[in-house]
């Protein structure tokens, strides 16, 4: 495996009669979501030099993109992460679960090794393993870098800099799960909507705003949608939380600088998340957390901010519905189920929770989430183009769900 993953002895014939491929000829159909960076994208979207996470948990540029027909059956995997469709031939990194009465325990299942296998291979019940980022960036400021517009005269000039503390991370929670960001010409704001109860919250935003960029918010009750907004007119800060985080449920995200921070500065945004749009019921059978979003990618990077914290979660796609008259759009849920898990994010949240253990079926260890594969489904196929698209070093990468291998060039005769 370690030949196939880093192909030695390779190199260029003169006036070779043929040129091959080394590696694994195997791909993704097209729509399968990869990470990079810091997003999910469309791997047919995927553009060279662009940094795609590695089964090794770090990041990687692409040198390359290969594109074939291809006729015959795929394959779905399951886990709680998500679902990937893949041909049988391609490799995903997994334990195999072997048939012996004992490892049904997952205590017995823990030693054993992980390796290559391919999907065909699969089956319910074995073990998929999806990294945990390792990159780490330390940063103790942030730069506003705010261009005002030419025939901006009334706006109040804001701070060069300002410090990437607690604070700061707070208001960048309540802003993703509450916030929105309004920069037309004379209309310029940005407002953060909270229950009418949630005074706590409010006070904070007004705090935060004052103690950071030196402006003042106003609190705007509304009784009649039980609820309260806190505004705050000031077309740069808009612009600035537009440019850094998006505006708009289904356009928010999580800068990079966040992404890589060390995982106990991020706590402070994971709190400020889960109070505005997260819920946690330790009451119910079957205590759990949830977070919710119609944003794919907020809701594919909260995952990694709780894979950081050693938090398993797991991921769920709604379908748009009609409710009441009203039209929900689709949305993902993040639940947290696991004992110990919910254990560290009430820690987070500051929440007292005092639940015994129950029998685990999923953990981290060595960098990786180690989830039981939930589903297998041959499909069959008719003639597409699957795509691959290969990184500088280690020729895997993470879907949304495993690692997988991807197709190598090294070069051949």
């Amino acid at each position: 495996m370690d030949h196939f993953t880093n192909p030695r002895n390779v190199g260029e014939m003169p006036d070779a009669d043929g040129i091959g491929q080394v590696g694994n000829p195997t791909c993704l159909v097209g729509g399968s979501m990869v990470q990079l960076n810091n997003h999910y994208q469309a791997i047919e979207d995927v553009q060279d030099n662009e940094r795609v996470l590695t089964h090794e948990g770090v990041f990687s540029h692409i040198v390359g993109r290969s594109v074939r027909k291809y006729e015959g059956p795929i394959i779905t995997l399951k886990n709680r992460l998500g679902s990937n469709t893949l041909t049988p031939d391609h490799l995903v990194y997994a334990i195999k679960r072997p048939q012996a009465q004992k490892y049904l325990h997952t205590k017995n299942v823990k030693p054993l090794r992980p390796d290559w296998y391919h999907v065909e291979e699969l089956e319910q019940g074995d073990i998929a393993l999806y990294p945990v980022i390792k990159e780490v960036r330390e940063q103790d400021s942030v730069e506003l870098n705010i261009e005002k517009k030419k025939f901006d005269h009334r706006s109040f000039d804001l701070p060069e800099r300002v410090p990437l503390n607690a604070d700061f991370l707070r208001l960048a929670g309540f802003y993703l799960s509450e916030g929105n960001a309004v920069t037309k010409v004379t209309k310029a704001h940005i407002c953060f909507s909270f229950h009418l109860n949630e005074e706590e919250y409010q006070n904070d935003v007004v705090r935060i705003v004052k103690d950071l960029f030196g402006l003042e918010a106003s609190i705007k009750p509304r009784e009649s949608t039980n609820c309260a907004v806190v505004i705050v007119n000031s077309a740069n800060l808009a612009r600035f939380f537009e440019a850094t985080f998006g505006t708009g449920a289904a356009e928010k995200h999580i800068p990079d600088f966040i992404m890589f921070l060390p995982p106990e500065k991020q706590v402070h945004l994971l709190k400020a998340l889960w109070q505005g749009d997260g819920c946690v019921n330790i009451e119910r059978k079957g205590a759990r957390a949830s977070y919710a979003t119609i944003s794919m990618q907020l809701a594919g990077q909260v995952k990694n901010l709780l894979l950081r914290q050693g938090i398993v979660p797991s991921v769920y796609q709604e379908a748009g519905s009609l409710v009441n008259d009203t039209m929900h759009r689709e949305s993902y849920r993040i639940h947290v189920g696991d004992v110990r898990s919910l254990g560290k994010l009430c820690t987070i949240l500051g929440i007292d929770c005092s639940l015994e253990p129950v029998h685990e079926v999923s953990w981290i260890a060595d960098g990786f989430l180690h989830t039981p594969i939930t589903g297998v489904a041959l499909n069959p196929s008719p003639a597409r183009s699957i795509i691959s698209r290969s990184p500088s070093s280690t020729p895997t990468l993470p879907t949304r769900s495993c690692c997988i291998t991807v197709e190598t060039s090294c070069g051949s005769t």
